[in-house]
């Protein structure tokens, strides 16, 4: 399914990590996808929605508030959305 970018903070993003990663913009956004995907697995189990399916909801409600949060206080900071430190390496 083809994916249309039409915010210009995230294509901005995406630019730049295709420059300092060296990947194309098809790599770059799977890996972020990969990367939220395992961050949003990683807290379901931690947080056992096994015992209450019910809180499958507050917690996606959960994750979305945090990363918008992120996003905010990342404005601040471009470089800490793209998960490099100041040498280019992966944090």
């Amino acid at each position: 399914m083809p994916v249309n970018i039409s915010d210009p903070q995230a294509e901005a993003l995406l630019r730049e990590l295709v420059e300092k990663t060296g990947e194309t913009e098809q790599q770059a956004v799977a890996r972020a996808i990969r990367a939220v995907a395992r961050a949003i697995r990683e807290r379901l189990q931690r947080m056992s929605i096994a015992e209450d399916p019910n809180r499958v909801f507050d917690i996606l409600s959960e994750l979305a508030r945090s990363y918008s949060r992120q996003a905010r206080s990342e404005a601040e900071d471009p470089e800490a959305i793209l998960g490099f430190d100041e040498n280019g390496l992966p944090r």
